[in-house]
């Protein structure tokens, strides 16, 4: 019996709370967006970092590792919204295909995780997030000048 009890001990996965929150952007749902959590305290893996990705409603559910839910504990948030690039008609007539990588709708503004102001603290218990509610992101001073 007791070795049964330390194999669970020694596995190293905290148990997963569930986790659902909702992004807002310009004060409408955020579908397609990629919610991530990254520990507070650093030392998180790829394989720690809770994820979920958000529905038309702008509602998501995270999970780690394949599994739902996410450790209890405090986080940075990033967010990002990759959508294929618009294409662009050339003088011609024809289609210009100049860059075929997604692009992020938020332009990296919420990106990382080292900048981020976003940040959460997950409950050893159902967790209801508070809505994130992102702001328009402002084009750079080039941008505007054109």
């Amino acid at each position: 019996m007791i070795v049964g009890l330390s194999g669970l001990a020694c596995s190293g996965r905290a148990a997963l709370q569930p986790v659902q929150g909702k992004v807002l952007y310009k004060n409408q749902p955020l579908s397609g967006a990629t919610v991530i959590l990254h520990a507070a305290t650093g030392g998180d893996t790829l394989a720690d970092w809770p994820v979920g990705q958000t529905q038309q409603d702008g509602t998501f559910t995270l999970a780690t590792g394949g599994q739902n839910g996410a450790a209890a504990g405090e986080y940075r948030v990033t967010i990002v919204c990759l959508q294929a690039p618009q294409t662009k008609s050339s003088k011609a007539g024809g289609l210009s295909t100049a860059s075929e990588d997604p692009e992020d709708h938020l332009k990296g503004a919420y990106a990382d995780p080292a900048k981020s102001k976003l940040r959460v603290v997950i409950k050893n218990r159902i967790n209801h997030l508070d809505p994130f509610v992102l702001p328009a992101v402002e084009t750079s001073t080039a941008a505007r000048r054109q």
